[in-house]
């Protein structure tokens, strides 16, 4: 049996658009709840637009991914998609797109940032006293390459 997705309903808002179920929006019980998720959706527009190019939603992940094929470890990983996303970004703005959030000159700042965060964290690795080398098991190597045996510790 073939139904519709809704059942038309006070409880529903139509938008203008005549004999479709496009435009209609279910209010729900938890209109808190709701509101959250649509302003949630209008931050997830805006900023996809600043990242992704428009045929794909999904390009700036994708171009991450091919990043962070180059490294091993998984902490250098994290650093080269967190890069690799803000590089994606700077590439759709210096391509012609008008930001909707931070300036061009903010996101290269904040792969400044990534940059030497990740610096200190890989000098931070060399030193068997530091808090960074304190997480891992001594059988992490110290190029960062971590060996089948490597413990993260806790406490």
């Amino acid at each position: 049996m073939d139904h519709e997705p809704f059942e038309v309903s006070e409880a529903r808002i139509k938008l203008g658009v005549e004999d479709s179920w496009e435009g209609f929006i279910p209010m729900g019980r938890n209109k808190t709840f709701n509101n959250l998720m649509d302003s949630i959706k209008e931050l997830h527009d805006k900023k996809n637009h600043d990242y992704a190019n428009e045929d794909n939603p999904y390009s700036n992940f994708e171009f991450a991914s091919l990043l962070i094929r180059e490294f091993t470890n998984p902490v250098d990983q994290s650093f080269a998609c967190l890069i690799g996303i803000k590089l994606a970004r700077l590439g759709q703005l210096l391509s012609g797109k008008e930001p909707n959030n931070e300036s061009v000159e903010d996101t290269m700042r904040d792969l400044t940032t990534y940059c030497g965060i990740w610096a200190a964290y890989r000098k931070d690795l060399s030193f068997p006293g530091s808090k960074t080398y304190k997480h891992w098991d001594k059988t992490l190597d110290m190029t960062g390459k971590i060996t089948p045996d490597t413990k993260i510790l806790r406490g």
